[in-house]
């Protein structure tokens, strides 16, 4: 940021000081933790918040997650959680 704030020109300035605030708000997505790994954080979102769903769903049908995955996103829970899901990662696919 110093050799930015350096150039003459202000348009160029402007132009690479908000490049460096895209690359580095791109650079925290990366670094951040998400998923379920065991380490102990608390990845907080919509991902997690479909698991434990799911995970309520199969303990109430007496079943295993592998099995009910499919019915659970049959529910209404299931499809507003994995909604939520899909909006938070707008790249994923179904």
């Amino acid at each position: 940021m110093k050799a930015v704030a350096g150039i003459a020109d202000e348009a160029v300035r402007k132009a690479l000081t908000e490049t460096l605030k895209g690359a580095d708000a791109a650079v925290a997505m990366l670094c951040k933790s998400v998923g379920v790994n065991g380490s102990g954080n608390d990845p907080a979102g919509a991902l997690e918040a479909f698991e434990k769903g799911l995970a309520a769903f199969a303990k109430s049908v007496g079943k295993s997650v592998d099995k009910v995955a499919d019915d659970f996103l049959e529910t209404s829970e299931g499809q507003q959680l994995y909604a939520a899901y899909k909006a938070e990662h707008p790249s994923v696919r179904r």
